[in-house]
């Protein structure tokens, strides 16, 4: 039993010790003076849920580990649960920008204002229940973004317009750079309407058999 204050405008109240998850049952009556208390079929009860829990425990997925995104990386993590109110909406926080309430979602990819430039980031999520109680993923995510396209790609031989003798002529070019942050990881080489790729390493590749007449052809880096 607790005991209620009288406050201004003969409003009373009181403050209930918080317990466990779960259903609350509060009935009211009064006592006067004289001993003289509400018949218990006269009490008014009214019923409280009470959620002061936070979601379960859950987990960032991607990107982590200092692997390279885009300037709107698209984030994903592990659903937490909530067995009492339920998770009301997840909120992403990286570090050193505004944070961001997502919603129910377990992946959300940054729109254009969200964009970030170049450097190193790290990122955490929040699950947040429908009472406002709030768990922080159990790990922190990492991401490197590079918004840069490699230079262009100057090609080696054979010269344009040159007669070649062999219908697998050896196509070669000059070994492209990047001018971010990641460096280059292939290229991309399209010979006609087929299109091969090739390791960072490579500055050359054998075409299949091509048949009589002119071919274009032309590289492509990738970071």
């Amino acid at each position: 039993m607790v005991t209620a204050t009288e406050g201004e405008g003969g409003v009373w109240s009181l403050t209930w010790p918080v317990g466990a998850d779960g259903p609350l049952t509060l009935c009211a009556y009064g006592r006067d003076v004289e001993g003289n208390e509400t018949q218990t079929a006269q009490m008014p009860c009214r019923t409280i849920l009470r959620d002061v829990s936070p979601p379960s425990a859950f987990t960032l997925t991607s990107p982590d580990g200092g692997a390279w995104a885009g300037e709107r990386p698209t984030l994903r993590w592990n659903a937490a649960t909530d067995a009492v109110s339920g998770v009301n909406a997840y909120v992403v926080a990286i570090a050193g920008h505004p944070e961001i309430n997502v919603g129910n979602v377990t992946q959300y990819q940054l729109d254009a204002d969200e964009a970030l430039t170049d450097g190193d980031y790290t990122w955490t999520v929040r699950a947040v229940d429908r009472m406002g109680n709030a768990r922080t993923s159990t790990n922190t995510g990492s991401f490197r973004v590079d918004t840069l396209k490699p230079r262009d790609v100057t090609l080696a031989s054979p010269e344009n317009t040159a007669w070649v003798s062999t219908r697998t002529p050896q196509l070669c070019w000059n070994a492209a750079t990047d001018r971010g942050l990641s460096g280059i990881a292939g290229y991309r080489v399209t010979i006609g309407t087929t299109t091969i790729t090739a390791a960072a390493s490579d500055t050359c590749v054998l075409p299949t058999a091509l048949g009589d007449g002119p071919t274009t052809w032309a590289v492509q880096a990738i970071d």
